[in-house]
């Protein structure tokens, strides 16, 4: 959906997706969808149906390795990595087999990658360590937030890089009975704590932040 989002908004972007159990990447090109043609008209996709989207998603521009096959971490240069750039952690709904879905493929993600942290692209983690962080969309106590925290994450703890989380009150959320539990002592303590001190808590909602960022930018 992310990628059918930027496409019809005439973005053209790099997308890198992590294979979630082989130490392989699937890197796809998309700015040359946007190159002016003969008559200087850039291409729109504003009302192109979804499925010629995910069509045009799964074969563009792709980069493949040696022998046709798909890049490993040491493979990709900064040269492939044109930004803006879309990294798909743990496998994408196009690439078979990719996604890690269950708890089980997850619980094997994180034991491969903690093993073996060069599964990730080392412009990747240059990226990750040198740019300022906001969470959107993920809690302290969130399964798919300790994922980040223990693999991809592990590298900027004790780095100089600003992190931010934005996440509502547990009172603000009262159809959600697991948030309702952080209320009183567990919230404040969480907004304290901060991961060591590392991240700052912004309480909001994710749509009224982006709203706000939006109107300063």
């Amino acid at each position: 959906m992310l990628e059918r989002t930027l496409l019809r908004a005439g973005i053209g972007f790099t997308r890198v997706v992590q294979h979630t159990s082989s130490p392989q990447l699937y890197v796809n090109r998309y700015h040359e969808l946007f190159q002016k043609g003969a008559n200087g008209q850039v291409l729109s996709f504003q009302n192109t149906d979804a499925a010629h989207l995910d069509h045009l998603i799964r074969d563009t521009g792709r980069l493949l390795g040696r022998e046709g096959k798909p890049l490993k971490s040491e493979d990709v240069s900064s040269n492939d990595l044109v930004e803006p750039i879309l990294y798909k952690f743990r496998g994408s709904l196009d690439i078979p087999n990719s996604s890690a879905i269950s708890k089980l493929q997850i619980f094997d993600f994180a034991r491969l990658m903690i093993a073996n942290p060069t599964y990730v692209p080392a412009q990747i983690t240059e990226i990750v360590v040198e740019t300022p962080i906001v969470f959107l969309g993920a809690g302290y106590l969130d399964p798919d937030f300790s994922l980040l925290y223990y693999t991809l994450l592990n590298s900027v703890w004790g780095q100089k890089t600003r992190k931010y989380l934005v996440q509502s009150a547990p009172e603000d959320e009262t159809e959600d009975c697991y948030r309702l539990m952080e209320r009183g002592r567990i919230w404040t303590r969480l907004k304290e704590i901060g991961l060591k001190g590392e991240i700052h808590t912004v309480e909001t909602r994710s749509e009224m932040f982006l709203a706000r960022f939006y109107d300063r930018l």
